[in-house]
């Protein structure tokens, strides 16, 4: 897929990536390097705080500032954003815990 995005929205995009580099803490890169590192101020977590969330945030802030509309996104939102499968698995286990509850009684 492939888009052609105007400037504001770019710029957005930039702007809110820019604002989580702010927020987190500057890394050491060995002497020479072409590059900055830094860590999040946020910790990584594979199912709610990772690469993917980080970007598909960006990109909804982004559509939202701009009133510019990705067309296609919440297809990839829908397919890929692993805060779905976390929704789903904490559904899946409270009801669980509920049914196991009417079953047993409380824990």
């Amino acid at each position: 897929m492939k888009w052609q995005t105007p400037t504001s929205f770019d710029k957005t995009v930039i702007a809110g990536m820019d604002e989580k580099i702010a927020q987190g803490e500057r890394i050491a890169t060995p002497p020479g390097s072409q590059y900055s590192a830094h860590k999040l101020a946020e910790d990584y977590s594979l199912l709610t705080n990772n690469c993917t969330t980080l970007c598909l945030t960006a990109l909804d802030d982004a559509e939202e500032k701009s009133g510019f509309r990705l067309e296609g996104l919440e297809k990839i939102e829908d397919e890929n954003d692993p805060r779905d499968l976390y929704d789903y698995l904490k559904r899946l286990s409270d009801e669980d815990l509920k049914e196991k509850q009417r079953a047993n009684g409380p824990y």
